[in-house]
């Protein structure tokens, strides 16, 4: 019965010492520096189709009506079949996708396991380094490695690389010294301080600011302020456009402009700043970037009781005939307000207003109510329905885009580590030197990235000190004497 329990365990262990074989290689597959770096190809060309695909806003994705005049647009740009392809493919949200995700999660497992590895057998090779090398290793058909030197003294080698600046480790087996000298020894590790970077790096973009930013881009009249996000969102700031001044040039071309912003939250100002293009405002988390300008007009709609109705800056941010366009909704009322701004008589602005109402029939037309020309301080009664509009002056609204990103911690820390690893890379690189020799024969061998090595084997082989007979050392090639 043991025979019988042992085999029968031996047949057991077979089948899970198979899958463990299989599971192992498989992780060193996954581990791989190839594996991640096919990883990193595909997440690359994930972004670039973001970057091609414009991708909705976070208001928009958050709002039922938006999203789909946002889907209507994307059909009438890439077509009916295509556009509901895109969309089962989350292409118009690829940054917040669940394949996206898992996509950066599998590198970020990659990236991690191929570091950890690599951090072991970097740190054996910094707290163990070898110090005894076979003869092989000295060939001289490899650059920087001198194969045997004869008739060479090498045992003032450790004084001259600890006055060189080296560690010097040395051990002597049978007659023979094998040495080992260093300088950087630890920086190595700048490697993996840079596959940090990377790490931090795509966390941040393509994870915690797709997930947890928001973006969006408000037009703020002068005089009015408008809210940064969700009124719901405790984080919401309001933002006031004070002022907004611009210079042109004499092709009317805008060369500068200026706005002066003030934010405020739970009615409480926070802060206050001119801010340009280059210059934004930062605040309680939030950026607030300065992007483009456009006109407005002041208006005041009444009813027949003299109610109002809307009074404020009305963005005009369409475009009609070549006109600036906006549109009014009128609250509790059948019509809505078409403004086109123009110049009237002497550069005057003169402001055309179109009532609108919504036809019987679905598939016709609006019906056009009525139709008025005011310059600025002009008003117009309508009597059906009872209206009164009166244009107050034209204006301008600032176009701004505020972010909230809290990944750009993340972005920051690892440009922080890119540039520490790439620097220590660089400008401290790892040289190690190997030396045996005994009373009569020398070989080294330098590694340490060209041009360095090749001159610091030169340099040793140059300053060794002759024994008993001349040294075999290479001979440099003859300089041609120049034809006559």
């Amino acid at each position: 019965m043991t025979a019988l329990g042992e085999r029968a365990g031996s047949t057991l262990a077979a089948p899970r010492r198979a899958r463990w074989r299989t599971t192992r290689r498989g992780w060193y597959g996954f581990t791989s520096a190839r594996a991640a770096n096919a990883l990193l190809g595909a997440i690359m060309i994930a972004g670039l189709a973001g970057i091609l695909i414009p991708q909705f806003g976070t208001s928009t994705l958050a709002d039922p009506v938006l999203y789909a005049l946002a889907l209507q647009r994307s059909a009438d740009k890439y077509g009916p079949v295509m556009a509901p392809i895109l969309e089962r493919l989350d292409m118009y949200r690829i940054f917040t996708s669940v394949w996206w995700a898992a996509l950066v999660g599998l590198f970020s497992v990659s990236l991690v396991g191929n570091t950890l590895s690599r951090a072991g057998r970097i740190l054996r090779d910094i707290r163990r380094p070898p110090i005894r090398r076979a003869r092989a290793f000295f060939r001289s058909s490899v650059p920087a490695r001198t194969g045997p030197l004869e008739g060479v003294d090498g045992s003032v080698l450790p004084t001259m690389l600890r006055a060189s600046g080296y560690r010097v480790t040395t051990e002597s087996i049978d007659g023979v010294t094998h040495l080992l000298a260093e300088q950087n020894r630890w920086s190595p590790l700048a490697s993996l301080v840079s596959h940090g970077a990377l790490l931090l790096f795509v966390i941040g973009m393509g994870v915690v600011t797709p997930r947890f930013g928001y973006e969006a881009a408000i037009k703020v009249p002068v005089g009015e302020g408008r809210p940064t996000g969700f009124p719901d969102d405790p984080r919401t700031v309001l933002v006031q456009n004070e002022a907004f001044v611009a210079q042109f040039d004499r092709a009317g071309i805008p060369v500068e402009y200026r706005t002066t912003l003030a934010v405020y939250r739970r009615g409480e100002q926070i802060a206050r700043k001119e801010v340009t293009v280059n210059d934004p405002l930062a605040v309680d988390g939030w950026s607030i970037h300065e992007n483009f300008f456009g006109p407005a007009v002041e208006i005041v709609v009444r009813d027949a009781t003299g109610l109002t109705l809307y009074s404020g800056a009305v963005v005009l941010d369409g475009n009609l005939g070549g006109r600036p366009e906006g549109l009014v909704k009128l609250p509790g009322r059948d019509v809505s307000l078409e403004l086109l701004l123009g110049k009237g008589p002497g550069n005057v602005a003169e402001l055309t207003v179109i009532g609108v109402r919504p036809s019987p029939r679905p598939d016709a037309a609006p019906v056009i109510a009525f139709g008025a020309v005011l310059q600025t301080g002009e008003g117009y009664r309508v009597p059906d329905p009872a209206l009164a509009i009166e244009f107050l002056r034209p204006s301008s609204y600032i176009g701004l885009i505020v972010k909230r990103d809290p990944g750009q911690g993340f972005i920051w820390a690892g440009a922080i580590l890119l540039v520490a690893g790439v620097g220590v890379s660089l400008l401290r690189p790892r040289r190690r030197i190997w030396a045996r020799y005994n009373s009569t024969t020398v070989r080294l061998a330098v590694v340490g990235g060209d041009p360095f090595a090749e001159a610091e084997c030169a340099r040793l082989v140059a300053r060794l000190p002759v024994v008993g007979r001349e040294v075999s050392r290479p001979v440099p090639p003859a300089t041609p004497a120049p034809s006559r």
